[in-house]
C-alpha cells in the first residue's frame, strides 16, 4: 500500500480556496496525496480571512504553520495571486522588470526561499 502524502496548500482567498477543493484535492487523491487548503488570516479580530496579503502576515502564519508540522514529513505550497501582491514581499521588485509571468513568480518563490 502506497503511504499518503499531506499536502497543506497555503492560499490567499476564496477563489484559490475553492479551486483547491473542487480541482486539486480529488485530482490529487488519485496519487495518495491529501490536500489540505488553508486561507490565511487577514483580520484575527473580525475573524477575516483572505484576501490583502502582506508579506509580515504571510510569513508569521506560515512560520506558525510550520512550526506546527515540525518533525513530521508533511508537504507545503502556496498559491497566492500576483495580483496587488505586497510589494514588500522579496524579489518583488526585481519580478515586476520580468516579461513572463512564470519567471516573475519564479523570481518571487526564489527570493522567499532564501
Amino acid at each position: 500500500m502506497t503511504a499518503r502524502v499531506k499536502l497543506h496548500l497555503i492560499v490567499e482567498g476564496e477563489t484559490e480556496l475553492a479551486f483547491a477543493r473542487a480541482i486539486l484535492k480529488p485530482h490529487l487523491d488519485q496519487y495518495h496525496v491529501s490536500v489540505n487548503p488553508f486561507m490565511l488570516p487577514t483580520n484575527r479580530k473580525l475573524g477575516a480571512a483572505g484576501g490583502a496579503l502582506s508579506w509580515d502576515r504571510f510569513r508569521y502564519n506560515v512560520s506558525r504553520l510550520l512550526k506546527q508540522h515540525a518533525g513530521k514529513s508533511d508537504q507545503f505550497s502556496t498559491m497566492i495571486d500576483w495580483y496587488k501582491l505586497d510589494s514588500h514581499f522579496p524579489g518583488f521588485v526585481e519580478a515586476r522588470k520580468l516579461v513572463k509571468a512564470a519567471d516573475r513568480a519564479s523570481a518571487v518563490a526564489s527570493a522567499v526561499h532564501t
